[in-house]
């Protein structure tokens, strides 16, 4: 069974690891009543989101484990939307 699962995207920014570093958006979401934080970056074509490429963490406690491409899959079109409405 594939439970659906509910993500809010709080902020997302865009960064970069240096000026050579490949970009991804760091997003504060919440998830299951949690405040987690994601990352999460483009395919190579530079235009679609990588679900597999999504990380996430409990930054208050970074023993906890999520599963980043789950998440990830529910996580692309909430933040498509907020990137569009918030001009990002």
């Amino acid at each position: 069974m594939n439970e659906e699962i509910e993500v809010e995207v709080m902020n997302a920014d865009y960064q970069r690891n240096g000026v050579g570093g490949e970009g991804f958006y760091a997003v504060l979401i919440r998830c299951d009543n949690e405040s987690l934080l994601a990352t999460i970056s483009y395919k190579d074509d530079g235009e679609t989101f990588d679900d597999c490429s999504c990380k996430v963490v409990d930054p208050l406690d970074l023993t906890s484990h999520y599963r980043g491409d789950r998440i990830g899959m529910a996580l692309i079109p909430k933040l498509s939307k907020y990137l569009k409405e918030h001009d990002k």
